[in-house]
């Protein structure tokens, strides 16, 4: 779920969209979606805590970290099916992608009144029938692939060049390759050892990546940001199954575990 722009939400609900304190049951059941939904609203205030204007600066203060955590939720969600291409899978269904009733915090990444969010876009980005694509595992970046859709549609001697970098600019990563891109393919370009230790990237990271004809045609563009907050929120979120460790775990035997003292 994403909240919508201050503008949209007054678009839809007028100056004064919002009129209760933390007592009134709207709240209690805001609270209840926030905890499930994302990470951006751990903070939020139990029942009879705060006043109306109280509510309403922090709700504007979440506006924008909420939006970029649903944009992001959706650009990875559609990236990670397409990159698994028929392996096992090939497809989502994106239940109710435009609200059928005024809503400011909602799954749907356009609003009741048409106006898109920041994850339409997202959305967009990621569905690019030419896509790069970084496949995230929970050690970093398993390779960068290039998904192709056209069913009628290859490329010889396409290039593929890739960018990663630190949150202040220094280079970690550039490297160029040249590869054949088959229709109605995914194909894996750059291996792990060569994107970069993309979790370990102090304070985060940008990548950058871009699919080119023979003649140097741009086919295709996609842009990474990850935060050190939000690439330690992605690594703690879920963990794989053993024998795997993911990044910056701690990870005992079953003998050391049965040794460890309080």
């Amino acid at each position: 779920y994403g909240l919508s722009s201050e503008q949209a939400i007054r678009e839809m609900a007028g100056d004064d969209y919002l009129q209760f304190d933390s007592v009134d049951p709207i709240w209690d059941n805001f609270d209840s979606y926030r905890w499930s939904d994302d990470p951006v609203f751990p903070d939020a205030p139990k029942a009879a805590a705060w006043s109306t204007e109280k509510i309403r600066q922090y709700f504007l203060a979440k506006i924008k970290p909420s939006e970029r955590f649903y944009a992001q939720y959706h650009k990875f969600q559609y990236e990670n099916a397409r990159a698994q291409r028929f392996d096992p899978t090939t497809a989502l269904i994106h239940c109710r992608f435009d609200d059928a009733y005024p809503l400011a915090y909602s799954g749907a990444p356009v609003n009741f009144n048409g106006r898109p969010k920041p994850a339409y876009f997202a959305i967009q980005n990621a569905n690019q029938a030419v896509l790069p694509i970084l496949y995230f595992d929970f050690e970093g970046a398993k390779d960068l692939r290039v998904v192709n859709d056209y069913w009628f549609r290859s490329w010889k001697g396409a290039k593929l060049t890739y960018r990663l970098r630190t949150r202040d600019g220094r280079v970690v990563a550039d490297l160029t390759r040249t590869f054949d891109l088959p229709a109605d393919a995914t194909v894996p370009v750059i291996e792990r050892k060569d994107t970069g230790d993309v979790w370990h990237v102090p304070g985060g990271f940008f990548a950058d990546a871009a699919v080119y004809d023979a003649d140097g045609k741009v086919l295709s563009e996609n842009h990474y940001d990850f935060t050190d907050q939000e690439v330690q929120t992605f690594l703690t979120s879920v963990y794989p199954l053993a024998p795997v460790k993911p990044a910056n775990a701690v990870v005992l035997t079953a003998e050391e575990a049965t040794g460890v003292k309080n």
